[in-house]
C-alpha cells in the first residue's frame, strides 16, 4: 500500500467551528476533545477530560518512510489532578518497528510518571 504525500480534506458547520474540532467530533463521536496539530514538527495530540479529576491523551509523530510504511511514534498519557495546583500525570511512548534486512526489531519503548505543580506568575 502507497502512502499519500497530501492528504486535503474540508470540512464546515452552522455555527462555524474550528475543522479540527469537527473532525474529531466525525471520528469519535464526542464533542469535548481538544486537539492540537503541529505542521512542523509533524505531530498531532488529542486530550480528553475522562471524568472529574481525570483525563486521557494521545498522540502522533510522524517518522521517516521505511519502504512503503510510514513510520510514526505514539504516546498514550493520563493525568489525575489531586488538588488545584497539584497534577500527577503519566506518559508511554511506543517507538515503530525497524526492519534489518529480512529481520523486524522492536525498538524500546520509553515510560514517564511526573508530579506537577501549576501557578501562574
Amino acid at each position: 500500500m502507497k502512502v499519500p504525500k497530501k492528504i486535503f480534506l474540508r470540512l464546515t458547520s452552522e455555527p462555524p467551528m474550528p475543522q479540527e474540532k469537527l473532525l474529531m467530533m466525525l471520528l469519535t463521536g464526542i464533542g469535548d476533545i481538544s486537539f492540537k496539530y503541529d505542521e512542523q514538527a509533524k505531530v498531532f495530540s488529542l486530550k480528553k477530560e475522562v471524568i472529574g479529576n481525570v483525563g486521557v491523551s494521545y498522540g502522533v509523530q510522524q517518522g521517516q518512510v521505511q519502504g512503503d510504511v510510514l513510520a510514526a511514534t505514539q504516546k498514550f498519557g493520563m493525568s489525575c489532578r489531586v488538588a488545584d495546583n497539584i497534577f500527577i500525570e503519566g506518559e508511554k511512548e511506543l517507538q515503530p518497528e525497524s526492519a534489518f534486512g529480512n529481520q523486524t526489531q522492536a525498538r524500546p519503548s520509553y515510560g514517564a510518571v511526573f508530579l506537577k505543580y501549576k501557578n501562574r506568575f
